[in-house]
């Protein structure tokens, strides 16, 4: 495989190439994330991501004699988002009693609500539909540099609904 050929023939439109270079490296992005990955439902999920942000990354690509470490340095951002997330996520479940009693966590979605759209949005996609960074950079048009500002935003704003919320109560 000649990559300079098929990266021209990819971003040229030829998406079908874009399998020579997954077949190419495929097993080394498996080894990068595996030495980090037990659970073999993850891993998938975790390479898919990987193969995912290369496509749509791929014109960035400066220097072609460093795909290998450019496709590798993808990896490890993904198998590091991907623990990132696991960890957010739980901090995020219900206790038990909580799953019980649903009005007790509605109350923070109605306050959410009430907020600008573009806050109120990035919250959700990302705390209800569990989309990274980079997929609610997608869904909204904008880079992530912005999501992570807009997350800022929303969680603060939140953070004042619920005082005054309390302060009220």
């Amino acid at each position: 495989m000649n990559p300079r050929s098929t990266i021209d023939a990819v971003l040229a439109g030829d998406h079908a190439r874009f399998t020579d270079l997954v077949r190419h490296f495929d097993a080394p992005v498996r080894r990068i994330v595996s030495r980090e990955m037990r659970d073999p439902h993850a891993l998938e999920e975790v390479v898919q991501e990987i193969w995912c942000r290369t496509f749509r990354q791929l014109a960035r690509l400066q220097d072609v004699t460093r795909l290998e470490a450019w496709i590798g340095r993808i990896a490890r951002n993904c198998v590091t988002d991907h623990f990132r997330d696991q960890r957010r996520r739980q901090r995020f479940v219900p206790l038990e009693d909580d799953a019980a009693r649903p009005n007790r966590i509605e109350w923070v979605w109605d306050l959410v609500d009430r907020l600008d759209p573009s806050l109120r949005d990035v919250l959700s996609w990302r705390y209800r539909e569990h989309l990274s960074y980079a997929e609610i950079g997608e869904r909204a048009g904008v880079p992530v540099s912005t999501v992570r500002g807009r997350l800022f935003m929303a969680r603060e704003a939140l953070r004042e609904h619920i005082e005054r919320e309390r302060g009220e109560a």
